[in-house]
């Protein structure tokens, strides 16, 4: 496993979640200036969340229920790779290809920086763990207090070494944890007031909340703006607290009092997770208490508007999910389901290939013209869609031995692209198909970069070199004897090749490599014997190695066996052609 696009996706990730903290800063200091505390605070912790939910979490989701509708068609081909000129056997004489390793960089950052990460992650986890130990001693050692209504109330005897203030603790079955001599230091109305603050960290659920921007502090530990929105939940929290004691009719001046008892003689809460009393700017804590109004409600606008962004933000990658939602790199070279309006072949033929001859051929679209010799009708599904073979699925049976002898010709001024969708309408036309794309899960096989890193070779180097600097197009894919090799061809060209090869499921690409390779890969074929291998003579001997060791120890690249859902080609209905 290849650090590199984990950490491209985690970085997007970030970068999605600083903006969605930005956003709601705006919204907050424009529209949502005049906001109660405890609103600010829920779209603050939104913004928290934000960090450990990621869009493409939500997208997947979306994904998931696909099978809701038939997914439009999505994406046109971004990369022409001509890999359909393939042979059942191997042509002839061994064309070889000077292979330059590109060489791996002595030292990679990433193993170190996952290392840093995970340090970090180990750091605030365990400080959060000691206190917590802390205070749960603390709750052991407490004794309860006769306290009518609300939630237990239990007094920590002073040790001389920590003095506590007053606080909520846990989460399922929170109990009020007060000093032991604090009825001492404050007077009956002022003791009130600091439970009805506490009282109110337990309805609003605080210290789930809190221990939840924990989690996204020991994730994020790195990013700054989750310590800054650490300060702002922490001090919201309070204020809205602040805000529903004097609600309540609590005289202000005697709750501000109480407060001011409390920092007088206690300390601030040990831990975050803990909701306290003190905490914020007191000064202006204070301030606002004895200024205290009645809180303006939102305005009708002001909440429809709310409600949305709240709606957007689930719903949104929901919906890109199952409308929208981007496909594999590897299914990038097509899949699209439009055919050419008013564009046609000047002249197809179609016919019927019943010779019983294994060999067959594709050409790629040259000059307006596609060319099949003897190939099954699914394969030639597949050719037209710019797919592996395996990404169509269903119809009938015959679709996988019925082989067809096609010959189309259009304008020689005529796109690639346009070609292969003038093959789609030709299918459409003579075999009477209809499709449609959806996600399903199967197995595959996922192409990353090995252990060591990429063994591919730089086309500068290499067969093409001439070409390329003189700024000449060039590109090939070439099969010595017992192998495959590729000229100046992007990393698409070799998953394709290994469809060819692996024909029990699909190859897809998971090396996040984007430029252009050599390579030259040979390996010994699974059905022949030593005794066969001995035989074949030695300057074009494959190595006795199997397509999957080659692969790795040949390129850097590494073959598994997994499953997940990519995007296929449905067969709805199909018919043999229709007579020429």
């Amino acid at each position: 496993m290849t650090l590199g696009p984990w950490f491209s996706a985690a970085g997007l990730h970030l970068l999605q979640s600083t903006l969605f903290a930005a956003a709601l800063w705006l919204l907050l200091v424009t529209i949502f200036s005049n906001a109660t505390a405890a609103i600010r605070y829920r779209l603050w912790f939104a913004a928290s969340v934000k960090f450990l939910v990621p869009f493409s979490l939500l997208a997947a989701a979306g994904r998931q229920m696909a099978w809701l509708h038939r997914l439009p068609p999505a994406l046109h081909q971004r990369v022409n790779v001509n890999v359909d000129q393939w042979w059942s056997r191997l042509p002839g004489p061994v064309v070889t290809s000077r292979l330059t390793e590109i060489p791996s960089a002595p030292f990679s950052p990433l193993p170190w920086l996952a290392g840093l990460w995970i340090a970090g992650v180990v750091v605030v986890l365990t400080r959060w763990w000691i206190e917590w130990r802390i205070i749960r001693a603390a709750v052991r050692a407490s004794m309860p207090l006769p306290v009518a209504g609300g939630i237990p109330v239990r007094a920590v005897p002073s040790n001389g070494a920590r003095r506590w203030e007053p606080g909520v603790f846990g989460i399922i079955r929170p109990v009020v944890l007060v000093p032991g001599d604090i009825q001492e230091r404050l007077t009956a109305a002022q003791f009130e007031s600091v439970l009805a603050h506490e009282q109110c960290h337990t309805d609003r659920r605080d210290n789930l909340t809190a221990t939840i921007h924990i989690v996204v502090k020991a994730m994020c530990w790195f990013h700054p703006l989750v310590w800054w929105l650490d300060g702002r939940l922490h001090e919201e929290r309070e204020r809205a607290c602040d805000e529903a004691v004097v609600a309540r009719g609590i005289d202000s001046g005697v709750y501000a009092e109480g407060l001011l008892g409390v920092c007088r003689y206690y300390l601030e809460s040990p831990v975050r997770s803990v909701a306290g009393v003190t905490g914020g700017n007191l000064t202006q804590r204070i301030e606002r208490i004895m200024a205290y109004r009645v809180a303006r409600r939102l305005s009708a606008p002001q909440r429809m508007l709310l409600h949305a962004l709240s709606l957007a933000i689930v719903l949104g990658p929901v919906l890109l999910g199952l409308f929208g939602a981007p496909v594999n790199a590897q299914m990038a070279a097509g899949f699209t389901m439009q055919t050419s309006v008013g564009r046609t072949f000047e002249v197809a033929s179609v016919k019927p290939n019943n010779s019983g001859d294994p060999g067959w051929s594709i050409s790629p679209p040259l000059h307006g013209t596609e060319t099949v010799r003897n190939l099954e009708l699914r394969k030639i599904i597949a050719s037209s869609f710019r797919i592996q073979d395996k990404m169509v699925v269903g119809g009938p049976g015959w679709l996988d031995t019925a082989r067809y002898d096609i010959t189309a010709k259009g304008a020689p001024d005529v796109a690639n692209l346009v070609v292969w969708e003038m093959m789609r309408g030709l299918l459409a036309e003579r075999f009477h198909l209809k499709s449609h794309v959806e996600e399903r899960e199967l197995p595959v096989y996922a192409l990353s970069i090995a252990r060591g890193g990429s063994k591919l070779g730089n086309p500068a180097d290499g067969p093409c070199g001439e070409a390329i600097k003189e700024g000449r197009d060039c590109g090939n894919i070439r099969f010595p004897p017992f192998g495959v090799a590729i000229d100046n061809m992007p990393i698409g060209a070799l998953t394709a090749v290994l469809a060819r090869r692996l024909q029990d499921r699909p190859v897809v690409d998971d090396t996040g490599l984007t430029a252009f390779y050599d390579a030259t890969v040979r390996w010994r074929p699974d059905d022949i014997t030593p005794e066969e291998l001995a035989s074949v003579p030695e300057e074009v001997r494959p190595p006795d190695m199997s397509l999957f060791e080659a692969f790795e120890r040949q390129a850097g690249l590494k073959l598994e066996a997994r499953r997940r859902p990519i995007r296929v080609v449905v067969v709805d209905s199909v018919q043999p052609a229709d007579p020429d």
